[in-house]
């Protein structure tokens, strides 16, 4: 049969069938009834006027099946009602902990200055000399390069779990936005950068999580060699630390460290950095730090500092940015329980920065992360070896080093914890950070046409990295200054 246009035309009702037509007339009856006020007949009237008796249903029907009073049973709850978080719960305390958590943020662009403040620490931007010494004499191999990134296509790309991500509301700018800014004046922000209003489908990949994790832990393994049996990898361990401020606040950190590398022996501390080399820093709106002298400290940056370093931040608390909690026990929490472990002293302990939406790296406040972090380990470093609850002096001081990775991007550093005492002018803490940004690869993913894309791998990065991983021998003289870039 030749189809044609007459054939494939849609059939047009000419005659109603009769089920299309009761519905419409019951439809319409329907609506019609609703509408339609209920008239009193006067029924019950004219029956009680003739005496004719007038009973109930109930009164002459009585029920098929018989339906005896339900017997009271007690009520026994299975589940528990939620704990209400009022001064009813059992951990109630009057008195306020300022926890610092993994997802406290500091004032924006002064982020490392308030974490400085709040853990009396001068800061250096430059890595300790026996970190620079293992750098300028570390020679890297084709086939270490080949290695590292082997690493890096195995975790971004061979990883074979696939689990659904987060929906990020941040997409590229495709030339107009579906929802128009109402903002007086207007274009008060780059209206470029981004677009909203978009529900993008979520995708399937590997979380950042476990990219980051089993990204340190080969660059660990890979850097340390055969010294990797001398240390010991700890995962997602939970950290709670309490310390009481000079003015009787009581701080707590109360934190999830993603990776945390111990070993059998401490770290050799450090000494004192000189006085012109602390970074009195002026901050900007392009996240950058610019040191500035003695002499015109006062006229250009707005912070002040007082003469060991230590940020002045008055009429501020520092620990403002905390969130104030009532609900909490005061037990400080270690993952090493025991000076006895084969591996008591931690060595370094990393922060990853694995937020799928809005995926920003501000060196500002990657370094305010590794100094908290850093810190918080050391807390509970000093109180397992030395026993430490109160506001003390250390007998020796303890140093940790810390990184924050986003996964191509790195911050590396290390703190050293010289006396528990917050207002102790004399010994403050050091936190020694590399001031460029470093970056390991540029981008390692699929491209459009499903080859392997990997590009932009810096090994001068990576040589950074096991310099500050197996610099633990450092000399315990004054640090110099050592500020060549690492991109030569």
């Amino acid at each position: 049969m030749r189809l044609t246009l007459v054939c494939l035309r849609k059939r047009k009702m000419i005659k109603k069938p009769l089920s299309y037509l009761k519905n419409m007339q019951w439809n319409n009856s329907y609506y019609l009834n609703q509408e339609r006020p209920v008239k009193d007949l006067k029924f019950l009237d004219c029956m009680s006027r003739d005496e004719i008796p007038v009973y109930k249903i109930d009164d002459i029907l009585s029920p098929i099946v018989r339906q005896d009073k339900p017997i009271p049973l007690p009520e026994v709850r299975t589940r528990h009602p939620p704990v209400t978080r009022n001064m009813d719960h059992p951990l109630w305390k009057d008195e306020p902990a300022f926890t610092y958590t993994d997802n406290t943020w500091m004032s924006k662009d002064f982020e490392l200055a308030f974490a400085q403040a709040a853990t009396n620490t001068v800061a250096v931007d430059f890595l300790p000399e026996a970190v620079n010494k293992k750098y300028q004499h570390k020679s890297v191999t084709e086939a270490e390069k080949e290695r590292v990134e082997n690493i890096i296509r195995t975790c971004y790309i061979g990883d074979a779990i696939q689990k659904k991500l987060p929906r990020d509301f941040e997409v590229p700018f495709i030339g107009w936005h579906p929802v128009e800014s109402r903002m007086r004046p207007r274009n008060q922000y780059d209206w470029q950068a981004m677009s909203w209003g978009w529900k993008m489908p979520r995708e399937y990949g590997v979380p950042n999580t476990r990219k980051l994790t089993l990204l340190s832990q080969a660059l660990v393994k890979e850097a340390l060699g055969r010294d990797i049996a001398g240390v010991q990898l700890l995962e997602k361990t939970k950290l709670r630390q309490f310390i009481r401020r000079p003015d009787g606040k009581l701080v707590r950190f109360y934190l999830t460290v993603p990776l945390m590398l111990t070993a059998a022996t401490a770290a050799q501390p450090l000494g004192p950095p000189d006085n012109n080399h602390i970074l009195r820093a002026e901050y900007k709106d392009t996240f950058t730090i610019d040191r500035v002298t003695k002499d015109n400290e006062e006229d250009r940056h707005p912070i002040r500092y007082n003469d060991n370093g230590v940020p002045d931040l008055r009429p501020l608390n520092p620990v403002s940015n905390f969130f104030k909690e009532h609900i909490y026990e005061e037990i400080n929490n270690f993952p090493i329980k025991s000076p006895e472990f084969s591996h008591p002293h931690v060595h370094t302990v990393f922060y990853h920065n694995s937020s799928h939406i809005r995926k920003r790296y501000s060196l500002d406040k990657e370094r305010s992360k590794c100094l908290l972090y850093a810190y918080a380990v050391a807390l509970g470093q000093a109180r397992l070896h030395q026993g430490m609850m109160k506001g003390e002096d250390l007998s020796e001081p303890i140093r940790i080093n810390s990184i924050s990775t986003n996964g191509n991007q790195f911050t590396l550093s290390t703190f050293q914890l010289n006396s528990l005492q917050l207002n102790n002018k004399e010994k403050p803490n050091y936190f020694y950070f590399h001031a460029e940004p470093l970056q390991l690869f540029q981008s390692c993913g699929i491209d459009k046409s499903g080859q392997v894309a990997f590009d932009g791998l810096d090994m001068n990065t990576y040589s950074l990295f096991h310099s500050l991983l197996t610099s633990s021998d450092g000399s315990t003289e004054q640090i110099t200054s050592n500020r060549q870039s690492v991109r030569s």
